[in-house]
């Protein structure tokens, strides 16, 4: 009875959302983008939701490669919504391996503010570490999304072509 009680109170705040989102006459991409943006604000903070939510830039290196690819503004928009996925932050299971990120995308934002995004496709993890290092946290991937996308940006990249092809078996 509690669990319907609680999906009841769930289904009526989202419907309070869109109403609201439609009130302010929002287009339903930014309104589903603030939904699903709540989740992420509730695990990083505000200050760094922000900087995930609308970054100035963002870029990504490769370990063991030199300098840093610039995305592009629709690079950056498919990137903010592959890590809006609630589902990423849903669990940190243990995992028998070293965490070694293969590839760290960096969000700027206003006034220096930075986080980066390291991701090791090989546990299927993602963490959140500031500027100054410090991980906020560290979360499994939900789906490969992120590692196709990652192809998308470094095709020849011989690793992450075997990642992907060993999960398609």
């Amino acid at each position: 009875m509690k669990t319907l009680v609680a999906v009841a109170a769930s289904m009526a705040l989202l419907s309070m959302g869109f109403q609201s989102c439609q009130s302010l006459r929002m287009s339903r991409v930014s309104c589903l983008s603030a939904l699903s943006d709540s989740t992420v604000t509730k695990v990083v903070g505000d200050s760094l939701g922000y900087i995930l939510a609308d970054p100035d830039r963002v870029t990504v290196s490769r370990k063991g490669a030199d300098g840093e690819l610039t995305l592009s503004k629709g690079s950056v928009e498919t990137l903010r919504f592959l890590m809006a996925n609630p589902a990423n932050y849903a669990s940190d299971r243990p995992v028998y391996g070293v965490f070694t990120p293969s590839l760290t995308y960096r969000f700027y934002g206003i006034k220096g503010r930075q986080l980066n995004v390291c991701c090791d496709f090989s546990l299927r993890k993602f963490s959140l570490v500031d500027a100054d290092g410090k991980q906020i946290g560290r979360y499994d991937m939900a789906d490969d999304e992120l590692l196709r996308f990652s192809l998308g940006i470094y095709p020849d990249d011989s690793f992450l072509n075997l990642i992907l092809q060993s999960r398609q078996k």
